[in-house]
């Protein structure tokens, strides 16, 4: 007895050595590696798109919301043009590795969310990726070559122990040495990015108060005052049907994304505009438009109680304006689309506004601007048929949809206005401000406003002849919204921040810009990814 008590007091001891630490089997012969190291023996031994860079702190810990507040965030990405990744998310312990699981699943839904309708291809590989879990290790590798990627990273993480560096306060946690669960271990019944069509439902409850706006450069407009008496949508049935993992839904003959407001997410968005302004000081003005989607706006009213989740977009801007310092001129679009809300201003199987709805936001834009808006009437307008756009896709073609048109409105000064393009794989191009949409297929209509997603944009006047400058910081709402402004500036710049590789605060200073717009739609101010990548252009 005497004896089998002391071989068991000699395997306890050689379990607990083989234990400690991260938690691996065979530690002793474990090769120790930084985050950075391991992010570097990843990259020596995957093939990747584009070169890989490391995302400063900050910026990391905006484009990847962890749930722990001691886990380290390593992140690694190519150009905007590319999905690929490597996110290494360095954990306390084994425990704290499996709640940060989920938080690597979100972040690859909320990065889907950001590619799937400009970039197809790079979502496909988002789509495949899966979430590697190794002892204190949560892993994300996105490349082309899905599986050899895995199977590459698994060996790399078998033979590594990567312990927390201390740049998160780290403390101890309660399991570190259970370690049960030592090697291998992909996360259980994780398959990567769920394939659907909405961006990050982030579900944090709404907090901030209604404040006016605080900048002295206009007196309060119609739009701030707004009565609220709108007219009412009736839906004609009460079906609702849900696509793409319930981000979409579809009532009478139109599809809405669904939307849930995240007010971390909001200070963090305001806190990249508010530091643009303190970077320009008082050498430009900075505007910042938020535009509510279809969802917020043109929801049939007698549904709002039954659909998932709906959320008060009026509300919702006024808590979002509430983030920005008074040097930041806020637009709020939320009262101008309601009073147009029966008017065909959001497109009906795609998530954009119409021409007519950006018409509407550039009305308001010019009144804070101190520009005189041309009227609807000054435009030709032009019809280039029939449209199927991202909603389209998500819900399978749905019969119950009806199929949008695609009007432009073109500039006054259509035929004065140059635009030259530098496209995602950086030729520069010349190009007219609206294209013959007519061309382009059923699917890609709204390719016609700015020549589509670029990273960034020449936009001349030649009828003007001041030193007029503007610089649209944007994701694609701003497509159907910069021509409207090109009537009244010599030059503007478009900077699609997605893409974009170089800093709006120094591109103000180079082109003695006067206004700097930025234009995003409410989906894009809860999604980590596109956050981080608008903080990396400051």
């Amino acid at each position: 007895m005497n004896r089998l008590k002391k071989m068991m007091a000699v395997s306890a001891i050689l379990l607990t050595a083989i234990f400690t630490g991260c938690g691996k089997s065979n530690s002793a012969t474990m090769k120790k590696m930084t985050p950075d190291e391991l992010a570097t023996e990843i990259m020596s031994k995957v093939t990747f798109a584009t070169e890989m860079k490391k995302v400063d702190d900050g910026t990391a810990e905006l484009m990847v919301e962890k749930a722990n507040e001691n886990t380290e965030v390593y992140y690694y990405m190519g150009d905007g043009n590319s999905a690929d990744e490597i996110l290494i998310m360095v954990c306390s312990g084994i425990d704290a590795a499996k709640t940060e699981v989920d938080a690597a699943k979100n972040h690859l839904e909320t990065k889907h969310a950001s590619f799937r309708d400009y970039l197809p291809d790079e979502d496909k590989k988002i789509g495949e990726t899966e979430v590697l879990k190794d002892a204190n290790l949560v892993v994300v590798c996105i490349s082309a070559d899905a599986k050899t990627t895995k199977e590459t990273v698994k060996e790399i993480l078998a033979g590594a122990v990567v312990s927390p560096t201390g740049k998160a306060s780290v403390s101890t946690e309660e399991g570190n040495a259970e370690a049960t669960e030592a090697g291998d271990t992909s996360a259980e019944g994780d398959t990567g990015a769920e394939s659907s069509e909405g961006e990050d439902a982030s579900t944090d409850e709404m907090e901030g108060s209604d404040t006016e706006d605080d900048s002295e450069t206009e007196e309060t407009t119609e739009e701030e005052v707004d009565d609220g008496n709108y007219e009412t949508i009736t839906s004609k049935s009460n079906d609702l049907n849900y696509y793409g993992g319930k981000t979409v839904v579809i009532a009478d003959d139109a599809a809405y994304e669904l939307y849930s407001y995240s007010d971390k997410l909001a200070e963090s968005y305001a806190g990249v505009i508010n530091d643009v302004k303190k970077k320009v000081k008082d050498t430009a003005n900075v505007y910042n438009v938020v535009v509510p989607n279809s969802f917020g706006v043109t929801f049939p009213d007698n549904l709002k109680d039954t659909v998932i989740g709906y959320v008060d977009q009026g509300e919702v801007t006024k808590k979002i304006i509430d983030k920005f310092d008074p040097g930041v001129v806020s637009i709020p679009l939320y009262n101008t689309m309601m009073k147009h809300r029966t008017e065909y201003i959001y497109y009906r199987t795609d998530h954009h506004w119409t021409d007519l709805g950006a018409y509407y936001a550039y009305s308001e834009y010019c009144k804070k601007a101190g520009l005189t808006a041309h009227d609807i009437s000054d435009y030709e307008k032009k019809d280039f048929g029939e449209y199927t756009g991202s909603f389209y896709r998500t819900t399978k073609k749905s019969s119950k949809l009806t199929i949008d048109t695609c009007d432009a409105y073109f500039p006054v000064d259509f035929e004065n206005i140059k635009m030259r393009i530098t496209t995602q794989d950086g030729q520069d191009l010349g190009s007219k401000i609206i294209t013959d949409g007519t061309k382009n297929g059923k699917s890609s209509k709204y390719i016609a406003f700015l020549c589509g997603d670029n990273p960034f944009s020449d936009i001349t006047n030649e009828n003007i002849t001041d030193d007029s400058v503007c610089i649209v910081v944007k994701e694609s709402y701003g497509n159907a919204f910069v021509p409207f402004l090109a009537d009244h500036y010599h030059k503007v710049y478009v900077v699609d921040y997605r893409y974009y590789k170089g800093s709006i605060s120094s591109l103000a200073a180079e082109k003695g810009a006067k206004d700097i717009v930025f234009v995003n739609n409410v989906s894009m101010i809860r999604n980590n990814y596109l956050i981080g990548k608008l903080k990396q252009c400051e």
